[in-house]
């Protein structure tokens, strides 16, 4: 019987985790997010909308008025206000909510795959991003809490976020957060366990 190598046992992780990619889920968080980036826009459109109108009309006033070679207050007729466009927002409103749902779905699917928590022994390794993926490494012994979190939503797809913080850790409130984790439960036991024995 070979003898156990220690150093090998602290770079084989007993445990391999990646968030899991639920589309219905995904679908309705990027529908509310792509809902706000639409309202904005539609706002945008309005502000645009109204701005073009007016303009529109002072034009008209303005060269009826310097057209007229006898300008007389009283047989001067105002041109009609040009309404804005109402449709235009509602459009605007429609079209980027359906593009940016599609594009937010996409980007949170991507990012999903790009993620990857690796449970050793003495540490967890957390490989997080899009464009550039970064490798972050987080020691048990720097653990000071350690919290699991079931939205309504999360547990109608069995899922959860497990929330880590470390000793002065104070920008978001926490270090680390896995988001979209199967048996979220089992795996916080399990940290437990190796937190309490560091």
């Amino acid at each position: 019987m070979e003898p156990t190598n220690n150093s090998e046992q602290k770079d084989k992780p007993f445990l391999v985790v990646k968030p899991a990619i639920k589309t219905p889920l995904l679908m309705i968080e990027s529908f509310f997010i792509a809902l706000i980036i639409s309202f904005f826009f539609s706002v945008l459109s309005s502000v645009i909308s109204v701005f073009f109108s007016f303009s529109t009309t002072f034009n008209k006033l303005n060269n009826e008025f310097m057209n007229s070679n006898n300008f007389n207050p009283e047989t001067f007729t105002r041109p009609e206000m040009i309404m804005p466009n109402l449709g235009l927002p509602a459009f605007v409103f429609l079209v980027s909510l359906i593009v940016f749902t599609f594009i937010v779905f996409s980007l949170m699917k991507a990012r999903l795959r790009m993620m990857e928590y690796r449970f050793y022994p003495d540490r967890v390794e957390y490989f997080e991003g899009f464009l550039v993926r970064n490798r972050k490494v987080l020691s048990y012994d720097k653990i000071s809490n350690l919290g699991v979190r079931e939205g309504i939503i999360e547990r109608m797809f069995g899922l959860g976020t497990i929330f880590i913080d470390t000793a002065g850790y104070s920008r978001t409130g926490y270090e680390l957060a896995m988001h979209n984790l199967e048996n979220p439960n089992q795996i916080y036991e399990q940290l437990s366990k190796l937190i309490t024995k560091k």
